[in-house]
């Protein structure tokens, strides 16, 4: 994906790749590919991360189409050090809504590969993904620029002062090479209740709000997320973004 925008650089290596799961075919990749091409001649401009997003990763169901009508998507990337935990989230939700999880995998250079989890679903109609991403995904352009199109950032806390601060921080500068009003809201979950303070002043400083969750991560025993559940649904009841609306005359994409 080639492109031409004045704006700060958010991919930090000459190159990235994504290799996606689908089972979309060639045929049907090329009818999405044209309609892009259609929306560009109609001069209708999209950001390049949600071009690359709507390529990339359509959501289930709208197949990427920049024609379809505005529809406030609703989306929640999920971070914990330990990945295993924002994983069982994605798994847990898939399982209640009856969805597949989809897997995706970043590269860039000489960066290891970054491996990330999904899933969409539908509530009352309105369609949602959870993403899950390991921890060193917060320092790769590629997933900076895709959060610009997130609702919402969410840390899995796991009580260890140290490796708390230190997602919080990684989490922090992530968000920070995004303008004000393409960040993400950044909520945590399973913070010990003495650096609620800490973790708000970090925040601050960086020009953000943080809003804690009272609800403990479940053990290796108990993998149910349920009683997240009406927290998850109180998140997703934000409005969503201007960018989130599809296309609009601006300038072309190219």
């Amino acid at each position: 994906l080639l492109h031409r925008e004045p704006a700060q650089r958010q991919l930090l290596v000459p190159w990235s790749s994504a290799v996606m799961e689908s089972p979309e075919t060639p045929d049907s990749l090329g009818r999405r590919i044209e309609l892009f091409r259609h929306a560009r001649r109609e001069r209708l401009a999209l950001a390049p991360s949600q071009l690359l997003r709507l390529l990339s990763t359509p959501l289930a169901g709208t197949g990427g189409n920049p024609f379809l009508p505005p529809q406030p998507i609703q989306r929640l990337m999920v971070c914990a050090r330990q990945s295993e935990r924002a994983t069982s989230l994605v798994h847990w939700l898939a399982k209640k809504h009856r969805r597949k999880v989809g897997h995706d995998r970043f590269n860039g250079e000489a960066a290891p590969t970054l491996s990330i989890h999904y899933v969409d679903f539908g509530q009352q109609g309105q369609p949602r993904r959870v993403v899950s991403l390991p921890p060193s995904g917060l320092q790769r352009g590629i997933v900076q620029a895709l959060l610009a199109d997130y609702g919402h950032l969410l840390l899995l806390f796991e009580g260890d002062a140290a490796h708390d601060r230190l997602l919080m921080h990684d989490a922090l500068c992530c968000l920070a090479r995004l303008s004000p009003p393409q960040r993400p809201g950044l909520v945590g979950l399973g913070l010990a209740p003495g650096l609620e303070g800490e973790m708000s002043v970090m925040a601050a400083q960086a020009g953000l709000s943080f809003r804690r969750l009272d609800f403990g991560l479940p053990d290796a025993a108990n993998s149910s997320w349920s009683p997240l559940w009406p927290d998850l649904q109180d998140l997703f009841k934000q409005a969503p973004r201007p960018q989130d609306e599809g296309p609009h005359p601006h300038r072309a994409f190219s």
